[in-house]
């Protein structure tokens, strides 16, 4: 585990400059990367939070060890985000937690249908809401790293 870790570490630290290009991780939700240094040297995070106790506390968690590494833009991305009270209480955390909201997605079937399916959800229809959704997100993280 620590040798990959490691690795991990080594290629984000040798990635060459320049060029306007973003590499993106999906790392799971656990302090271990944190712990080892692994992300140290990222420039942008974002956290992914669901409007549940649980994982609005490990975002709070997770934005304070980003920043104790350095990382000086994390952002919070709100997932499946079903009502008004999931936006409030989303708001509320980060508001009372010095958190930038960066995008509520709101919880849309869509995915899930294309996930029973075993497609890609743009394969599956292109124009759906949740695909503008995505993309708007796609274009505001774009605008982070640029």
């Amino acid at each position: 585990m620590c040798s990959e870790h490691s690795t991990v570490r080594g290629i984000l630290e040798n990635l060459p400059e320049g060029d306007n290009k973003a590499t993106m991780l999906d790392m799971g939700a656990t302090p271990e990367p944190f712990s080892r240094g692994t992300l140290r040297p990222v420039d942008v995070m974002l956290l992914v939070a669901e409007p549940y106790y649980k994982s609005l506390e490990a975002v709070v968690r997770m934005d304070k060890l980003a920043r104790q590494l350095g990382i000086s833009q994390v952002k919070i991305v709100a997932n499946k985000v079903k009502d008004d009270e999931h936006r409030k209480a989303i708001e509320e955390i980060c508001n009372n937690n010095g958190l930038e909201l960066l995008k509520l997605l709101p919880y849309n079937d869509f995915f899930l249908s294309a996930d029973f399916q075993g497609v890609s959800p743009i394969d599956l229809d292109e124009k759906s809401q949740g695909i503008d959704e995505i993309e708007d997100l796609a274009e505001k993280v774009e605008a982070l790293v640029v």
